[in-house]
């Protein structure tokens, strides 16, 4: 496994406003998935969606309810991998790799975060509001001032200091970043480690063995 290197001063954040929807998107049905709230517990709903301002979320017991964006640090429906070419655009890449020198980062580990959220597409939109290349809920991106979470480099300027805010906060630990990126950081701190949540398990191998190759 590569060697992190120490890592400089960042900002504390956390997630108290939100970014204004301009959209409203429709829910799909899936099978089941998990919501992660910033205070590190989860929720199985069985789809998600973003309307109005509020996540709503559907249980799997019947009913409905609407959920502040602030509360929610990550949602995950199953859905199918990034369709991605089998090499990202150039210039997406090279920009993510900058982005990564600029902050001390590892750039394959940057570069691989990339490829597991958005598949390199700068215009992905989840429909739970997750945005961009790094796949920022709208709470993060407006805690990291990133105006347009859809402007590239604006968007690799706010994942890539937001994954080394997570890495600092867990000493370093890449896995526990990683997890901390993908289900929030309340949920290590609650489970004292990667949560047992198979999607999280899976991701941080995953990028793991991406950024090792």
């Amino acid at each position: 496994m590569k060697h992190f290197p120490p890592l400089a001063r960042v900002t504390n954040i956390v997630c108290r406003t939100v970014l204004v929807a301009v959209v409203v998107l429709a829910a799909l049905p899936v099978t089941a998935g998990t919501i992660y709230f910033t205070d590190g517990r989860g929720l199985t709903v069985e789809d998600a969606w973003l309307e109005d301002g509020l996540i709503h979320a559907r249980l799997p017991g019947g009913g409905v309810i609407g959920l502040t964006p602030e509360r929610v640090a990550r949602v995950h429906l199953p859905s199918p991998e990034p369709e991605v070419a089998e090499l990202p655009p150039d210039n997406l890449e090279s920009l993510a790799r900058d982005v990564a020198r600029r902050y001390d980062m590892d750039e394959d580990l940057v570069a691989a975060v990339v490829r597991a959220e958005s598949g390199f597409d700068p215009l992905a939109l989840s429909r739970v509001g997750a945005m961009g290349l790094m796949q920022l809920m709208p709470g993060t991106a407006a805690d990291m001032n990133v105006a347009d979470p859809f402007d590239p480099e604006q968007n690799l300027d706010g994942g890539v200091r937001y994954l080394k805010w997570m890495m600092m906060r867990f000493q370093g630990r890449v896995d526990l970043a990683l997890a901390a990126y993908n289900a929030g950081p309340a949920a290590v701190e609650r489970y004292g480690g990667i949560p047992p949540y198979r999607e999280t398990r899976n991701y941080v191998s995953r990028i793991l063995a991406a950024a090792s190759r």
